[in-house]
């Protein structure tokens, strides 16, 4: 069956539509090289993706305080979204000294989670561990 233009717009609002009526747990931003955290820090992002307030950070990736102390992003996507083996980074994802991701908000690039879906396995669980490139964990 061959697709017209017009039946490819159509389904794509058709989709959309579904998808707008989805109820939403909760949506996730990316982390970005302009995030900053509770405590003052500021995200060095290290990926080379980029959306909506520029470089993405991923979980590993170093956050700078005005102090010059630093800390590492611990949690972030979990099985949602990984990057050469390496999770996305979230508004909201935890550091290592406990601090946490706050904003800004954005609509670039953004996980979200449906009420009426499974959990993101591993979303914003530090201890969460993602499978190697061959399927096995690291």
């Amino acid at each position: 069956m061959e697709y017209t233009e017009a039946d490819g717009e159509r389904l794509v609002a058709e989709f959309m539509a579904q998808l707008a009526a989805k109820p939403v747990k909760g949506r996730y931003p990316a982390a970005t090289e302009c995030s900053t955290t509770e405590r003052g820090g500021v995200i060095v992002a290290s990926s080379g993706l980029r959306t909506a307030g520029g470089r993405v950070a991923l979980v590993g990736d170093i956050v700078r305080y005005p102090d010059g102390d630093e800390a590492r992003i611990v949690s972030g996507a979990g099985a949602a979204l990984l990057c050469k083996g390496r999770m996305m980074a979230l508004v909201g994802s935890e550091l290592d000294n406990g601090d946490r991701i706050t904003g800004p908000m954005h609509n670039g690039m953004v996980i979200v989670q449906y009420a009426d879906e499974a959990p993101i396995k591993g979303l914003l669980d530090p201890n969460y561990v993602p499978p190697s490139a061959d399927g096995g964990h690291p």
